[in-house]
């Protein structure tokens, strides 16, 4: 299933780096009128602005396309709905996989779809009158060159770039015919996710050379670099690296956006975990913080998105808060259906849920219960669980079949860096505990082979076997005095299939116990359980 990513209004990617293909044009999209300025002013450091429930039936695995923020329609497929009652306007004369790029514009009139699924060369752009459903034009493809980046810009021009060719492209919707076309220059990768633009077209993020720039359009200056981000808050000190590590958490950017109004850049990568990025207008980073998303997608993309009032993003389902890196609401995915939303306003979210993959659905962000969970926390309102109330961590390990103490110290170590990454403090003798009882069991009996090198699938037979080992991780949160607990999670755990070193009962129950660990580290549960039933726990989940 593929995402396309909603495009911001008024959204134009391109910069005056190149030629013009054809005879200048009196109505140049491009250029930068004389003596007009942007209100984003990237590069400077003014003290004013400037940088410094209802549903509509869908196929389960169709596409789903906005325009982004206060888009009048969203399509789906081969069809397009409007985005305030989700009456079903039209029916666009195409049909495309849901791995396919396609784009909408900001105000609803065109839609774009390349030709051929997503890593194929010489792929061909078809683009509709949304209205009408009919094909107005079709945008050639190119020989050897992979198209990566699909986007309508300013309501009216298709904008085209990919890896494998580093040149902007920028295309009437119209006709179809070539307007513009910029070469970025060496060392930039034109691809998903690491490329964005201001609203108004003045100016362009990248990461090229090592370096994330923001450059004016008008000029192809870079007018400001972006502070290198190395380690984030609340990562563990031992796994701090050099100065370079910036490199990576940039190779490892997933989505790249522009805030709005042009006055921030914010970025989610997922080098050493996941997460956001954010800097003012003059490169400054001012937010570098890891963060745990309750739920993940089948694929490794994640598209962030802005709310309009820029206080949080909307990352692959998760709402973060920029202050802090708390998740404030997810959408609950059943096992293999993802969740595909985007912000259509400060309240709504448009999209479909994992538990109802043939719909779209309209979900209002409560506000309200949100904000009064949250000065709870600040209060230290009495809670279950909370940054302010302490839990111990208990163990039942009658059914270990190996050794207790290697158990405990490896699965203890995982749960209470998890907890301490959601502020969560471990005291001993707290009424409120995690309960983790583990059990063990014999798996399979496999051959034993050897590999002599990365390319080498089937390997050498050796002769040996050896048995799998299979892990069962029970996780309960429960209070002294209630019979029942008040959250459980199972965690499912086997011995590695690829064990580097020698292979023997003890590492392959090693590589059970850190798989579980893995899991334990990366698993969800609220961070704030009040014990005022009036309050809502967080995350907010929606079902």
């Amino acid at each position: 299933m593929r995402v396309t990513h909603p495009i911001a209004s008024g959204l134009v990617v391109f910069s005056l780096f190149g030629s013009i293909c054809h005879a200048q044009h009196s109505d140049d999209p491009f250029a930068s009128p004389p003596g007009a300025t942007s209100d984003a002013g990237w590069g400077s450091d003014r003290s004013e602005g400037g940088w410094h429930g209802t549903v509509a039936t869908i196929g389960e695995n169709d596409c789903i396309t906005s325009g982004g923020i206060g888009c009048p329609v969203i399509v789906a497929g081969s069809k397009v709905f409007s985005t305030e009652n989700f009456a079903l306007l039209s029916t666009l004369d195409v049909d495309y996989r849901s791995n396919t790029l396609a784009a909408l514009s900001a105000d609803g009139s065109y839609f774009a779809v390349a030709a051929k699924s997503h890593n194929h060369d010489d792929t061909a752009v078809l683009v509709f009158d949304v209205a009408t459903g009919k094909k107005v034009s079709e945008i050639p493809g190119r020989e050897d060159s992979i198209l990566d980046i699909l986007l309508i810009a300013r309501n009216k021009y298709v904008v085209t770039a990919g890896r494998s060719d580093p040149v902007v492209r920028v295309w009437s919707a119209e006709t179809g015919e070539m307007v513009r076309e910029f070469p970025i220059g060496e060392n930039v990768r034109l691809d998903q996710g690491n490329v964005a633009f201001t609203s108004d077209a003045a100016y362009m993020a990248v990461v090229a050379d090592k370096q994330l720039n923001v450059l004016q359009t008008a000029t192809s200056e870079i007018v400001a670099t972006m502070e290198p981000p190395s380690s984030a808050e609340g990562e563990e000190t031992e796994r701090r690296v050099s100065s370079n590590d910036h490199v990576f958490i940039y190779a490892w950017i997933q989505d790249l956006k522009f805030s709005p109004d042009g006055k921030e850049l914010a970025a989610v990568s997922t080098h050493r975990g996941t997460r956001v990025l954010c800097w003012s207008q003059n490169g400054k980073l001012t937010l570098n913080q890891t963060f745990l998303p309750v739920q993940s997608n089948a694929f490794w993309e994640n598209d962030l998105q802005w709310l309009p009032d820029g206080s949080s993003w909307l990352i692959d389902g998760n709402l973060v808060d920029r202050s802090g890196g708390d998740v404030l609401l997810a959408a609950e995915k059943p096992f293999a259906e993802d969740v595909i939303l985007f912000v259509h306003d400060q309240n709504t979210l448009l999209g479909r849920l994992g538990s109802k993959p043939n719909q779209l659905s309209r979900c209002q962000i409560p506000w309200e219960e949100i904000q009064r969970s949250r000065k709870a926390m600040e209060e230290k309102s009495p809670a279950y669980i909370a940054p302010y109330a302490p839990v111990d961590v208990r163990f039942d390990l009658s059914n270990a079949e190996g050794p207790a103490g290697e158990v405990e110290k490896k699965l203890g170590e995982a749960i209470r860096n998890r907890l301490a990454r959601s502020r969560i403090d471990c005291q001993p003798g707290s009424a409120n505990y995690l309960q983790l009882t583990f059990s063990e069991s014999e798996g399979e009996t496999l051959a034993i082979v050897e590999r002599r090198g990365i390319w080498d699938r089937r390997g050498k037979q050796t002769g040996e076997t050896a048995t799998e080992m299979n892990g069962v991780l029970i996780i309960e949160f429960c209070v002294e005095g209630r019979l029942e607990p008040l959250w459980r999670e199972t965690l499912r755990g086997s011995s590695s299939r690829s064990i580097e070193g020698e292979i023997n009962q003890q590492s392959i129950r090693e590589s059970m116990l850190s798989m579980l660990a893995i899991q334990l580290s990366k698993m969800h549960f609220p961070y704030f359980m009040p014990k005022d039933e009036n309050l809502t726990p967080l995350p907010v989940m929606l079902k």
